[in-house]
This record gives C-alpha cells, sequence and structure tokens, in this order.
C-alpha cells in the first residue's frame, strides 16, 4: 500500500495538469505578438514579430497594474506570450492570485 500511494505522489508531482500556449521555440517567438509593459520595453522586438503594450505611457510604475494587462491580453489573444524581467513575472504569477492560470516557462 505504501508503494503504491508513493508512486501516486511522485506521478503526481511529476506529471502536470496544464497545457501550455504560446510559443514553444524561437521560430514560434519570432512569428509571436508578445506583451511588454511600455514602449520602453522595446529590446524585445528582435526577438518577435510584433508588440502590444500594457500601457502606451512609458512613466507607468504601478507593476501589478502592467502586470494585469499584460495577462488579459493573453487571455483575450491578443498576445502570444508576455516578456518582462524573471523577477517581475515570478513576483506576478505566484503572488498567490495568478499560479492556477499562469506558469512562468524559461528560454
Amino acid at each position: 500500500v505504501t508503494a503504491a500511494y508513493t508512486a501516486n505522489l511522485a506521478a503526481f508531482f511529476t506529471n502536470p495538469d496544464y497545457l501550455i500556449h504560446g510559443p514553444k521555440d524561437l521560430a514560434e517567438l519570432r512569428a509571436s505578438t508578445v506583451c511588454v509593459r511600455n514602449p520602453g520595453w522595446n529590446r524585445a522586438l528582435p526577438f518577435v514579430s510584433k508588440l502590444v503594450y500594457a500601457s502606451e505611457v512609458i512613466e507607468t510604475d504601478d507593476m501589478n497594474l502592467l502586470a494585469e494587462k499584460c495577462k488579459q491580453k493573453l487571455q483575450s489573444g491578443e498576445a502570444d506570450a508576455w516578456m518582462d524581467t524573471e523577477v517581475a513575472l515570478t513576483s506576478f504569477i505566484f503572488d498567490g492570485r495568478n499560479c492556477e492560470d499562469l506558469h512562468l516557462v524559461s528560454n
């Protein structure tokens, strides 16, 4: 009984039950529309097809608002991916409200 429980528990933790949408490799990323914070974040442009902005205002410093807008663009299909710093993405995803529907995929 203990061995079966351990095997089931290991399978639960090693087999994610979610589907990753969006680009899965560099070729797909280059053809994607990507959400970034604002026009000041245009450094992602050489790697993607198109950028959409969470805000057109460069001075916007409300990171939660910008993150929420990029999340909305992902969910609506307006963006295929969201590029930001690892710290910004991680803090938004793991704040307790977003870990069920967003997952950080590293390069």
